[in-house]
C-alpha cells in the first residue's frame, strides 16, 4: 500500500484526483490540501511521510515549489 498526499487549490481537481487513485485499491490518500502551508500541517498532525506527493505548482499562500522544499 502507498500513501500519497494531494495539494491543489483546485477543490473540485483534488477530490477528483483522490477518488480516480483509489479506485486500484493499493493507494491511501493520507491527505488532501489547498495549499502548500496546509500541507505541512496536515503533515505535521498525520505523522507520516506520503510516499508520492502530487503537488500544484501554483498555488496560493505556499506555492508547489516551496512546498516541495
Amino acid at each position: 500500500m502507498y500513501r500519497v498526499a494531494i495539494a491543489d487549490d483546485h477543490a473540485l481537481f483534488r477530490h477528483t484526483l483522490a477518488l480516480f487513485l483509489k479506485t486500484p485499491g493499493n493507494l491511501d490518500i493520507v491527505t488532501e490540501a489547498s495549499n502548500g502551508e496546509d500541507l505541512m500541517k496536515q503533515l505535521s498532525m498525520v505523522g507520516l511521510l506520503p510516499d508520492v506527493f502530487f503537488i500544484d505548482i501554483q498555488m496560493p499562500v505556499m506555492d508547489g515549489r516551496r512546498a516541495a522544499t
